[in-house]
């Protein structure tokens, strides 16, 4: 199950939601990315974050 979305969510909730809907659930991996505040030493101040909804849902629905 993979999805895009905007809203903020509970890492924990969605996770028990999950082995709640199938009890043979063997495994749930997560990623939680953290960005640095600098790099090359240099001070991030922003990030920008663009994608194509529509090419990364398709990628997604291949796993």
């Amino acid at each position: 199950m993979a999805r895009l979305q905007r809203a903020d969510f509970d890492v924990g909730a969605e996770v028990r939601a999950l082995v709640k809907k199938n009890k043979r659930t063997g495994a749930v991996v997560t990623f939680l990315g953290v960005v640095r505040d600098f790099s090359r030493g240099e001070d991030i101040v922003k990030l920008d974050f663009k994608h194509y909804a529509g090419m990364a849902e398709k990628e997604l629905n291949k796993l």
